[in-house]
């Protein structure tokens, strides 16, 4: 429970706003299991207003049944590598981006994508980069819904 308290304490003070709160627990709960707070943790955490919030949120999360603390070192296992015959439908398949990254689309054209808080929300941003060789960069910006999974863009070579 101390490093999820640790983890919360780095926002302190919680704010009143409750869309800020709420971009606190978002970030808390990826920070910690890479993922988003159940319905209850954020039902819980929304009506909790009482000094005590952050410690109630700390214990709640760590009731989590899937989480395990770990002390000490944690020795990793041997590294194995398996080389595996290329496919040769690769070239055709369709290709997904659905978080931040830089994704290419072609030799010289890039898929360039950022999320970043703003107050209470947040922020995608995305662009379509054309680098031609000797020539300045062209950038297309391509619109993207706030919040996290929101958006997925495809296409096809």
């Amino acid at each position: 429970m101390k490093f999820v308290t640790e983890r919360i304490d780095r926002d302190a003070p919680l704010p009143a706003d409750a869309k800020e709160r709420e971009v606190v627990l978002f970030r808390v709960i990826a920070d910690l299991f890479g993922g988003s707070p159940t319905p209850d943790e954020a039902a819980a955490f929304f009506a909790d207003k009482s000094p005590d919030a952050v410690s109630n949120l700390a214990k709640l999360l760590s009731t989590r049944t899937w989480y395990k603390s770990v002390t000490g070192s944690i020795k990793s296992g041997e590294t194995q590598f398996r080389v595996v015959p290329e496919d040769p439908e690769a070239a055709a398949r369709t290709r997904v981006a659905m978080n931040p990254g830089h994704y290419n689309l072609g030799e010289q054209l890039r898929f360039i994508v950022s999320r970043r808080p703003e107050g209470d929300r947040i922020v995608n941003e995305a662009n379509i980069v054309w680098f031609p060789p000797g020539k300045e960069n062209v950038s297309t910006k391509v619109p993207l819904p706030d919040s996290f999974d929101t958006w997925v863009a495809g296409w096809a070579p």
